[in-house]
């Protein structure tokens, strides 16, 4: 009997333990999380007007003018060492003095005027004037353009012995001066002026005109159409300079006053510069 009983159970034990276990449980979680939202929006707008101006006007002329000036300044060596002079000669000073002076010039004149000036090294300058003009109905343009280009050039000025004797040596600076004094008065119409005393340097006065001139008051006569255009292009690059007790002087005084019209004045007492006055006129007259 209790063979049998403990048969009976460990048959029991043993389907229980065969048996799958089933249980359903619920799991409650709380979670923390942060969230970082970053918009980025590029709005890129662009608008292009195109004005397209036809003239349908059998016109019988035109004034045009072109004036186009390239100056180039390269591979330029100046050398201006102190001279030492001989032992046997009298000791002289020798201080290598340049002046570029105007006094009580270029006054009262009337049209067109260029002066250029220069007592350097190397140095370009120029007045370039284009002028077209017509007293019929026309259309008008004028156009200036210039270049300007120093490159690749050396420069050295030093002060100058002015004696060999050893305890009375005295160095004496090179003088670079350009005085305008007293000068371009009362000028009617065009005035340029260029004024240097340095070395390697490009000096410009460029103008271009387009001019109509009308007689009478017609409505049906007159420059329809002016148009003008001034370009100007300077590159100044792989210079040297070396100046030791250099002095400079750049004066205008008393100048380049009661004008009438146009006036372009350059000076310079420097090296390896760009100056340039470009115009350019398109005009339209009635009388």
């Amino acid at each position: 009997m209790k063979k049998n009983l403990l048969i009976g159970l460990a048959l029991i034990l043993g389907l229980a333990l065969a048996l799958p276990v089933w249980a359903d449980v619920t799991v409650t979680a709380t979670v923390d999380k942060d969230k970082d939202v970053r918009v980025i929006e590029t709005l890129t707008k662009t608008k292009i007007v195109t004005i397209d101006i036809d003239v349908d006007i059998n016109l019988p002329g035109a004034a045009e003018s072109l004036t186009l000036v390239n100056q180039s300044v390269e591979d330029v060596t100046v050398d201006q060492d102190p001279v030492c002079p001989d032992i046997a000669a009298p000791a002289v000073e020798n201080s290598n003095t340049r002046l570029s002076l105007i006094t009580g010039s270029i006054n009262d004149n009337t049209g067109i005027i260029g002066v250029n000036q220069d007592s350097g090294v190397a140095n370009n300058q120029g007045n370039a004037y284009g002028i077209a003009v017509t007293d019929i109905e026309a259309f008008a343009e004028a156009q200036a353009s210039a270049d300007q280009k120093t490159l690749d050039n050396d420069v050295t000025a030093e002060g100058t012995l002015g004696t060999t004797d050893p305890a009375a040596i005295k160095l004496l600076p090179p003088q670079k001066m350009d005085k305008l004094i007293d000068s371009v008065w009362r000028n009617t119409g065009l005035t340029g002026v260029n004024q240097s005393v340095g070395n390697a340097n490009n000096q410009l006065n460029a103008l271009s005109m387009g001019v109509g001139l009308i007689t009478t008051s017609t409505v049906n006569q007159g420059v329809y159409v002016a148009l003008a255009e001034a370009d100007l292009g300077q590159v100044t690059s792989n210079n040297r300079v070396l100046e030791i007790a250099t002095i400079k002087w750049d004066l205008i005084l008393n100048s380049i006053n009661s004008n009438n019209g146009i006036t372009n004045v350059n000076q310079s007492a420097g090296n390896m510069n760009n100056q340039a006055n470009v115009v350019s006129l398109a005009v339209q007259q009635t009388q």
